[in-house]
């Protein structure tokens, strides 16, 4: 945190997609302007084409960048895990009629928590 205290508090949300991302970094493209991105300001998964909210970093001088970055896809997945642990029904029933990346990302979680 630099000095003067947290500079992410207040800061808007934004929303792009995933341009690519190769498990380390990548690029995130909103408003016609790309962000990096660095897998340490990830939540959860990402992959190309993936929908992203995140923040615009305001600290970073050398380029755009990312942060705070979480897919709604990875969040549609959190939220299916929690109904699946909290009713105990099987993944297939819960993510029935879900996209293939969302049952994915599902099943990386309950391997990641289990």
């Amino acid at each position: 945190v630099p000095p003067g205290g947290a500079p992410y508090i207040g800061l808007e949300n934004e929303m792009g997609k995933v341009k690519w991302f190769n498990g380390t970094y990548g690029f995130i493209k909103a408003n016609n302007v790309e962000y990096f991105v660095h897998h340490s300001d990830v939540t959860g998964f990402l992959s190309s084409g993936d929908t992203v909210n995140f923040k615009i970093d305001p600290t970073s001088e050398q380029y755009d960048k990312a942060i705070h970055v979480i897919s709604d896809e990875y969040e549609r997945a959190m939220y299916l895990v929690a109904r699946l642990l909290n009713s105990g029904a099987p993944l297939e029933e819960i993510t029935k009629g879900h996209s293939r990346k969302i049952r994915s990302y599902a099943k990386k979680i309950l391997r990641r928590i289990r």
